[in-house]
């Protein structure tokens, strides 16, 4: 009799152990929603918009100043949405400050390969955006560069003089 109350004790704590570990897998982080209108949505619209190479709709995101600097069409390619892939961006902090904004976000990037190791890195990103007729828009800390995670804009090629 001892032995059946142990088997049987035995087999609900495996189900039990079972049950919760497919609940853990099935239930995935749910992502946050900001508003569109502020800074914090305005973010996470560009970054949306880059994973889902819409770069149309990212450009809408970012000052037109920045973006008459950097007319290469090479910018805008799958190397800014591969920079998404195996990555979870959270917000971090916000501030306000008259017609500015910042944002800054931690990124972590989960390594793949043979050398991997399994925590991946992070690092911290900060977006900087104005509000330019009550539109608030990243505009990178100068003209000839975009936010994360394209950065740089590749000087225009001058002709022979």
């Amino acid at each position: 009799m001892k032995k059946s109350w142990l088997l049987i004790g035995g087999g609900l704590f495996a189900a039990l152990i079972v049950a919760a570990i497919v609940v853990v897998l099935a239930v995935e982080p749910k992502e946050s929603s900001y508003d569109p209108a502020s800074p914090e949505g305005v973010v996470q619209g560009y970054l949306r918009a880059i994973r889902d190479e819409d770069f149309e709709q990212a450009k809408r995101h970012i000052d037109p100043a920045a973006l008459e600097n950097c007319q290469d069409p090479n910018t805008w390619n799958s190397f800014a949405r591969e920079q998404l892939e195996n990555t979870t961006v959270t917000l971090r902090r916000a501030s306000i400050t008259g017609t500015t904004a910042d944002v800054a976000v931690n990124i972590q990037q989960q390594e793949s390969g043979v050398f991997a190791s399994r925590a991946g890195y992070g690092y911290q990103v900060s977006f900087r955006l104005a509000k330019r007729n009550g539109q608030w828009l990243l505009g990178g800390s100068s003209p000839r560069e975009l936010p994360w995670p394209l950065y740089g804009c590749p000087k225009p090629v001058r002709p022979p003089l």
